[in-house]
């Protein structure tokens, strides 16, 4: 990944999606019906201790793909994600995800988030932006099979 300053990324972000599919019998899906011809599951967790509270899927049932997932978590709060694919989507492999973050709810190491030269507090301004996103390309994949 490049970055021109510091970048934060959910820490479960990449991961859970695939571990919700890689784990069917943790979870009850749910057919949630149609939004714009793509189909949309809700998944339930069997666990009520689990970190995942709740999760919604959108899938392009024409390709197999999934085009959108909101993930609900005890720790880090909702994070969607968008996906668009171009040659690779045949193979399921994005070529941009977009996440969008509830900040209030994410956890970012207070040695980050906090300007340790800072003398003074800031200015409150009532508007507190409650998101924050996440746009990544993905591109020149390299695909092995055995």
């Amino acid at each position: 990944m490049k970055s021109a300053g510091i970048s934060i990324l959910p820490k479960n972000g990449f991961s859970e999606l695939p571990l919700l599919f890689s784990h069917p019998n943790q979870f009850t899906a749910i057919s949630s019906g149609v939004d714009q011809g793509t189909e949309v599951l809700t998944l339930l967790p069997t666990d009520n201790e689990a970190d995942i509270v709740l999760a919604k899927i959108w899938v392009d049932t024409k390709d197999y793909v999934v085009t959108k997932s909101q993930i609900t978590s005890r720790t880090n709060g909702t994070v969607t994600c968008e996906f668009d694919y171009a040659e690779e989507r045949n193979l399921g492999l994005p070529s941009r995800m977009k996440f969008q973050i509830d900040i209030k709810k994410f956890k970012i190491p207070k040695g980050v988030a906090t300007d340790i030269n800072r003398t003074s507090r800031p200015e409150e301004t009532g508007k507190t932006n409650s998101k924050g996103s996440i746009d990544i390309e993905l591109h020149d994949y390299r695909i092995q099979r055995n």
